[in-house]
C-alpha cells in the first residue's frame, strides 16, 4: 500500500498566487516550472542582491560536486532534504553514475514538488518523494523509505542545501541538526549551504527577509559565524571548512574576478563517533 498522498490529492491543494520558494528558486536557476508571481519575487530579491542568481548556480554546481565526491567514496544512500523541484540532472542520476546501486529520499513541503517529484524523480525502489517538513525531523525518520535506508547501518550523506534558511530560530534549526546527527550511521555526512547575510546592510536584510515573508516560507540570513555555530558539537567540520561554496571543488575564482554580492556558505561535516 501506497503510504504516500495520491497526486489529485496534492493537486487541490496548491495554490499559484503566493510565489514558492522552489519556484522562486527554479526561477533563478532558469527553469520553466514557475509563475508570474514567483518571478515577481525573485526579480524583487535580484535588485538586493544583483549576484543572486550566479550564487544560485554556485549553490547548484556545489551540490552536484558534493553528491559526484560522495558517491566515488562510496556512499549510496542519499537524504535530500528541502530537495526542491528537479533539476538536470537530479541528485539521483548524479550518484547513480558512480554509484549504480544509489537510492535517494527526496523531501519537500512544497505540494507542487511532490507532484513533479513523483513524475519525474521516482526510480523503482530507487528513489521516494515523501512530501514532509524537515522542522518535523522524527516524522521524517520515521518514514518507512527512510528508515529502511537507515537500517542497512551504512553511512548516508544527508542533503541540505539552502534548506536551513528556512527554518527560523524559534523552530531551533541546530537541534534539528543535531537530531539528525544522532539518527545518522556512523561514518554519515551531511552537505549544507546556506544564504550568508556577510556584506548584507541591515536594510538589505530586511528587504530580502520581508520579501520571502510573503512567500511559501519565510527566509532568515545568518553570518558565516552563526551558520557555523548552527553544527553544534555533533557534526565535524571537514577541510576547507564552513565556508562560501564555491571555494570547494575546484580552483579558486581568479583575483580579477569581483566578489558575489551574495554568497552562500556550507561545506561537507560528518556524524563524529559516539
Amino acid at each position: 500500500m501506497d503510504p504516500y498522498l495520491p497526486v489529485p490529492a496534492i493537486l487541490r491543494r496548491l495554490d499559484f498566487t503566493q510565489p514558492s520558494v522552489a519556484r522562486i528558486y527554479d526561477y533563478l536557476l532558469k527553469g520553466r516550472d514557475n509563475f508570474a508571481a514567483d518571478r515577481a519575487a525573485a526579480e524583487a530579491l535580484l535588485k538586493q542582491a544583483p549576484d543572486l542568481r550566479e550564487s544560485v548556480r554556485d549553490n547548484r554546481e556545489f551540490l552536484t560536486r558534493a553528491v559526484e565526491y560522495l558517491a566515488t567514496q562510496g556512499i549510496s544512500f542519499f537524504l535530500d532534504l528541502g530537495c526542491g523541484l528537479p533539476a538536470q540532472p537530479n541528485v539521483y542520476e548524479i550518484a547513480a553514475r558512480r554509484i549504480p546501486r544509489a537510492r535517494v529520499a527526496y523531501v519537500d513541503n512544497d505540494p507542487m514538488v511532490a507532484v513533479h517529484g513523483r513524475a519525474l524523480l521516482v526510480v523503482g525502489e530507487a528513489t521516494a518523494m515523501i512530501e514532509l517538513d524537515v522542522r518535523d525531523p522524527a516524522k521524517i525518520l520515521a518514514d518507512p523509505y527512510v528508515a529502511a535506508m537507515f537500517g542497512e547501518d551504512e553511512p548516508v550523506a544527508v542533503l541540505a542545501t539552502d534548506v536551513f534558511p528556512f527554518v527560523e530560530d524559534a523552530d531551533d534549526p541546530a537541534a534539528i541538526m543535531a537530531e539528525l546527527g544522532e539518527a545518522l550511521p556512523a561514518g554519515s555526512v551531511m552537505v549544507h549551504s546556506h544564504l550568508s547575510s556577510d556584506g548584507f546592510d541591515r536594510r538589505q536584510i530586511e528587504a530580502i527577509e520581508h520579501v520571502y515573508a510573503g512567500t511559501s516560507a519565510r527566509m532568515t540570513l545568518r553570518s558565516t559565524e552563526q551558520i557555523r555555530d548552527l553544527l553544534g558539537d555533533r557534526w565535524e567540520i571537514l577541510a576547507p571548512g564552513t565556508t562560501a561554496v564555491s571555494r570547494w571543488f575546484g580552483p579558486l575564482p581568479p583575483l580579477s574576478e569581483p566578489p558575489r554580492s551574495v554568497t552562500y556558505v556550507g561545506g561537507i561535516v560528518r556524524v563524529r563517533p559516539r
